[in-house]
């Protein structure tokens, strides 16, 4: 593997080389660099800076950029299959087409970079920014996005067939005509994510897709959701109030009218108990139904019940 300085192979680019494959360039300056067309295929290019680089159609398959600075370069068309990108700062970088399979790109920064029709298959995506990016009609087959931010990104058609977006954040994200194709949801945070034109919240976005994952609600899912367990709460109790007192007075009922049908001279106990039983629970009902009614602020939400706000939160 030949070593090279950044003026070396400027130089050397200069006079007309273009075939760099498993050149050497450790941390190197190539800040604003005019490299349209390189082959840097195998390089190891760990911590270079290639800021402002125009890198465009270059061949990085394979390359080690590890840690490298590529903030607004221009990787346009550029393929990438198998360069690991490992927290490489590629924020607003311009990736548009470049083939990108089975890279590494965990922890990456991707915030704001342009990855129009870019192809991600098997790309290793995990904890990546990825916040603001264009990933239009982008290819994420069998991606594993795990823990990335896509929040404010435009998904729209991408495919992300067999994805991982295991507890993926992609709150307002655009998600206009994507290709689902059995992705594996878990925990995702879906909250104020768009499908067409108008923002649909993450339950009503699960209802008519028919998907199943968990996401995570919106505040006003939780609010509602709060709202009606508190609700629910209070009926139980409440008729369990009516309902004690039903069975409290048709058993006091049966006992007076069995009490009643016992006496000297007097042979039809059972249907005076069973007249009492019916009375007393009527009369039960009724008593249980008014004083519920009198005292319902009672049967509110007990405190320290647990209901739906205990969702737990992504990200």
């Amino acid at each position: 593997m030949a070593a090279l300085t950044a003026d070396e192979l400027l130089a050397q680019y200069a006079a007309g080389r273009r075939d760099f494959v498993d050149v050497a360039l450790f941390a190197a300056d190539l800040t604003g660099a005019k490299l349209h067309g390189i082959n840097l295929a195998r390089a190891k290019l760990t911590a270079c800076r290639l800021d402002d680089a125009d890198l465009r159609t270059a061949n990085l398959y394979g390359a080690d950029l590890r840690q490298a600075s590529l903030s607004r370069a221009d990787l346009t068309g550029a393929r990438l299959d198998f360069a690991d990108l490992a927290s490489a700062d590629l924020f607003r970088a311009r990736l548009a087409g470049a083939l990108l399979r089975d890279a590494t790109l965990n922890r990456s920064n991707l915030h704001a970079a342009t990855l129009h029709r870019a192809d991600l298959s098997r790309c290793d995506l995990r904890h990546a920014d990825l916040r603001e990016a264009d990933l239009t009609d982008a290819t994420l087959i069998k991606a594993d996005l795990f823990k990335a931010n896509l929040t404010r990104a435009s998904l729209v058609g991408v495919d992300w067939t067999d994805a991982d977006l295991t507890r993926c954040r992609l709150c307002h994200a655009d998600l206009t005509d994507v290709h689902l194709g059995a992705p594996k949801w878990c925990e995702t945070d879906l909250r104020d994510a768009e499908l067409g034109r108008r923002p649909t919240r993450a339950a009503e976005f699960r209802r008519r897709r028919g998907w199943e994952f968990d996401v995570v609600p919106s505040e006003s899912d939780q609010e509602w959701a709060r709202e009606r367990a508190d609700i629910g709460h209070a009926l139980r109790r409440a008729l369990h109030w009516v309902a004690v007192w039903t069975l409290f007075a048709a058993l006091l009922g049966a006992w007076i009218g069995a009490a009643i049908g016992s006496r000297p001279g007097t042979d039809a106990a059972f249907p005076y108990a069973r007249a009492g039983l019916v009375t007393g629970a009527l009369c039960g009902f009724l008593i249980g139904l008014l004083s519920a009614a009198a005292i319902g602020a009672r049967f509110g939400r007990a405190p320290g019940a647990r209901g739906p706000e205990e969702w737990h939160d992504v990200g």
